[in-house]
């Protein structure tokens, strides 16, 4: 007989179940009754602790991880009993999420956590002892961040004591929350001696810390949009400044839900700035498609490709003049392609631009 597993969504619904209907006892009840009451309490605790935790957003799964309940003390369980209420309906919204990413047939993997293992591996290049920050410079930046998030770093002045210079940047970075830390470390990899000084390692780094930890990014896009695509493309654009704010900008529209149509008025913008860059010409876009094929062929790229970038910036030109330029009725729904399009072409055009002619 085959024994059918519940899913972790199932077991999540359940605990939320048992933990609606738990019978509390009263100070004045048997002591033994009081331990089984706050032992049982603590044991539904852990199992969402263990179990949902890693699908919450950060602020709420650290909520949901600083819950305790002692054993014996009935006014521990009731604090918790009150925070698991308010917690319940992120819990089922994160189940949910869950959920509908497996009727998908997309894996459902929790969210990178940014460990003192990268913290380490993070300090160990930003503060290489002859290519990487100076002493002064961390206490600069970290100093900053930890007056804007109100936090106690270890290591505020120089000299440090510490070690090295290394050491004292990994522990002033772990005084910061996971989010903090995030920001700390790409604002550490953008500081212009980083990007002189060190420059393969520290774009190799912030490529790595906005792959994999670009869910901590408090600017992050919303769900629709592929975020992964969008942050490579900004990782390529560090050497064209004037193109990498052109597609920021868009990109915050569309983030706080604004003016869609001039969101998709900087994304053309962003590509024609671009083009134009590495194509040496002032021409418009739609000037610059059979320019784009010649391009990709010089670097390398066979005909078919050239072919089809040709073929992709010339629909995308039309979409832009027929939808954007001379009309107001922005498709709602397209609007995530456009942006994800964009990247690709800023990214991939950067990357043969790059390789230099084949």
């Amino acid at each position: 007989m085959t024994t059918v597993r519940p899913s972790r969504k199932e077991i999540i619904e359940g605990l939320i179940q048992d933990a609606r209907n738990f019978r509390f006892c009263g100070p004045g009840d048997d002591p033994d009754e009081i331990s089984s009451v706050t032992l049982g309490y603590r044991y539904l605790v852990v199992q969402f602790q263990r179990l949902a935790s890693r699908y919450l957003p950060e602020e709420f799964a650290s909520r949901l991880n600083a819950i305790s309940v002692v054993r014996d003390d009935l006014d521990s369980a009731f604090e918790a009993a009150a925070e698991m209420a308010a917690l319940f309906p992120e819990i089922e919204d994160a189940i949910e999420a869950m959920d509908k990413k497996e009727k998908l047939g997309g894996a459902v993997r929790p969210q990178a956590q940014l460990s003192a293992l990268f913290v380490n591996h993070a300090a160990d290049i930003l503060a290489e002892t002859n290519l990487g920050l100076t002493g002064p410079e961390i206490v600069r930046t970290c100093g900053a961040f930890a007056i804007e998030f109100n936090v106690q770093i270890p290591h505020s002045a120089y000299p440090f004591d510490a070690p090295n210079k290394r050491t004292a940047l990994a522990q002033n970075l772990m005084a910061f929350s996971e989010s903090q830390r995030f920001l700390v470390i790409r604002e550490l990899c953008d500081l212009p001696s980083s990007r002189s000084r060190n420059t393969n390692a520290a774009r190799n780094l912030k490529l790595t810390l906005m792959s994999r930890y670009g869910h901590l990014d408090a600017e992050r896009l919303r769900a629709d949009v592929n975020e992964d695509l969008v942050m490579q493309a900004r990782h390529w654009l560090d050497s064209f400044p004037e193109v990498l704010m052109i597609f920021n900008q868009a990109t915050e529209k569309y983030r706080m839900k604004l003016f869609a149509r001039n969101l998709l008025d900087d994304l053309r913008l962003a590509l024609e700035k671009l083009v134009q860059a590495i194509l040496g010409s002032d021409k418009s876009l739609e000037n610059q498609v059979s320019g784009i094929g010649q391009f990709v062929k010089a670097r390398g790229g066979s005909p078919e490709l050239s072919n089809m970038f040709v073929k992709l910036v010339d629909y995308y030109c039309k979409y832009q003049n027929n939808y954007v330029k001379h009309d107001d009725a922005v498709i709602e729904e397209e609007v995530e392609f456009i942006i994800e399009i964009t990247a690709a072409f800023l990214k991939h055009f950067v990357r043969l631009a790059a390789c230099g002619t084949a």
